[in-house]
């Protein structure tokens, strides 16, 4: 089970969208699908000055090039619009009649430029927001696609291709520009995988003890509370250490996603959070009376803790009493440690660990001491 889930998250979450359908209407071409268009006819130098045409084509023609973005045609606003509100698009870009005519001139004007020469040398882009995480992406490749298609005509017009960068140089100091979305989520989804893990597998074992007598005959055979429990917890640990095993190696191993850390204390961290997960089965265990109650009690907890737990959205978004009773759950802090030491290589001794570390261990003793007073008390 846990390689079929891992299975899943690698190929389907997070990866590149592609044959996003976009819509065009360009007025600037007689021939909206540039049949005629010659790139390099777009671009004219003439005693130092430049002189741009079909400079909507040359831009389009990029576009070609990236497997998000479909371009589908209209001969007007009003059906591309249209086609838009259908959800046959998710949104169209306009180009005005004369755009390369208006972009030239507000290259050379600069401040001076009229506003109609402004407002005609613009793309008119209208995206559907409706789901925001296309729209979003959209956008972003739409802006980082034009930035490169004018580092292209500066270069051509004999500039300075600096000079067409926005002017803020951004570097890294983890991770890289174009790490997959799987690199961020993979460390939360490996740590709250291994806690409902644990938890599912021994959220039931001592309600079918008690329905079938095994309890019952055990402590008349003098065997203690303590004894049956961490029996128990010590069997399914084992089982654990296979478990997470098999994570690891699927995600950093088989399918070589890139980690700076130790292994082995990504494997820790994890496995640590599988006895966690444990430890709440065996205390939702001992308080239901039956297999339905116990079920329900485990996947009643999942949806809240996979929230606030910095899976779907940071921490820091959350409300500031929200955020404290996050870190104080069983697997965020974990999580957040996990992920410091796949991207930042952080050691047993940072701080951040040591705490992803000891919430697992605090919590599962938690729960273990409440499983036994309970146990105690139903004897």
């Amino acid at each position: 089970m846990p390689i079929v889930q891992m299975l899943m998250v690698v190929y389907s979450l997070g990866l590149e969208m592609r044959n996003i359908g976009l819509g065009v209407v360009n007025n600037e071409n007689m021939n909206s699908t540039c049949f005629n268009y010659s790139f390099n006819d777009t671009v004219e130098v003439e005693n130092n000055d430049c002189h741009f045409t079909t400079l909507s084509c040359r831009f389009l023609e990029m576009l070609d090039n990236h497997p998000m973005i479909n371009k589908i045609y209209y001969n007007t606003i009003e059906e591309a619009n249209y086609a838009a509100h259908h959800g046959e698009t998710y949104g169209y870009m306009f180009f005005p009649k004369n755009f390369s005519f208006s972009l030239e001139a507000r290259l050379r004007e600069m401040t001076h430029a009229e506003n109609s020469t402004l407002d005609f040398g613009q793309i008119k882009v209208r995206l559907d927001m409706s789901n925001q995480h296309i729209g979003t992406t959209l956008k972003s490749k739409l802006i980082d696609l034009y930035l490169d298609f004018q580092k292209s005509v500066f270069v051509d017009c004999k500039y300075e291709a600096k000079a067409a960068e926005i002017p803020i140089q951004t570097e890294y100091i983890y991770g890289y520009k174009n790490d997959p979305f799987q690199v961020f989520v993979i460390p939360g989804v490996i740590i709250t995988m291994m806690f409902f893990f644990g938890a599912l597998m021994t959220s039931q074992i001592l309600v079918l003890e008690k329905q079938e007598g095994i309890w019952d005959r055990s402590i008349v055979a003098g065997v203690t509370s303590v004894e049956m429990t961490f029996s128990h917890l010590f069997f399914q640990a084992i089982i654990a250490v296979i478990q997470t095993m098999e994570m690891i190696i699927v995600i950093y191993i088989i399918y070589e996603y890139k980690y700076i850390g130790s292994m082995w204390l990504m494997y820790l961290i994890a496995y640590f959070q599988g006895i966690c997960g444990m430890s709440y089965g065996l205390f939702i265990s001992s308080v239901s009376t039956n297999q339905m109650m116990s079920t329900n009690a485990v996947m009643g907890f999942y949806l809240p803790l996979i929230v606030v737990s910095g899976i779907l959205w940071p921490v820091e978004g959350m409300p500031s009493v929200l955020q404290i009773a996050s870190r104080l759950l069983p697997c965020t802090m974990a999580i957040e440690a996990f992920a410091n030491v796949v991207h930042k290589g952080l050691k047993i001794s940072d701080i951040k660990t040591i705490q992803g570390l000891s919430i697992s261990f605090i919590w599962g003793f938690i729960f273990v001491l409440i499983t036994l007073f309970f146990l105690k008390r139903q004897r």
